[in-house]
């Protein structure tokens, strides 16, 4: 997997990575959303042992070794300028047009 920013993004992203260390989690959350699922920014403090590397320009990416089969080989994220979300999709799948980050670092 790969992932492309667009300029938005990576502005949006390092914004809210600050002076901190971090990295982003792409996410399916189904907890508590009242749906199937949605796709989500865990922006944490280091990547787990099932955490695999999603390599990206700009910054640290991870998915979980058993969700990057729900991904395609190429993924885009670009940010909302009306909103403080994302769009991540590939060439051919949309995973999501108001994708969120959620900052679960903890505070040191």
């Amino acid at each position: 997997m790969h992932i492309k920013l667009d300029e938005l993004a990576g502005h949006k992203l390092a914004t809210a990575l600050g002076e901190r260390p971090g990295y982003f989690k792409i996410f399916y959350d189904t907890e508590g959303c009242g749906c199937e699922g949605i796709n989500v920014l865990l922006l944490v403090d280091a990547p787990l042992q099932t955490d695999l590397n999603v390599p990206s320009d700009q910054f640290h990416f991870i998915v979980d070794q058993q969700h990057q089969i729900f991904y395609n080989e190429q993924l885009y994220l670009e940010g909302d300028p009306e909103f403080p979300t994302f769009k991540l999709f590939s060439d051919n799948s949309n995973y999501g047009t108001r994708v969120q980050i959620r900052d679960l670092r903890v505070e040191k």
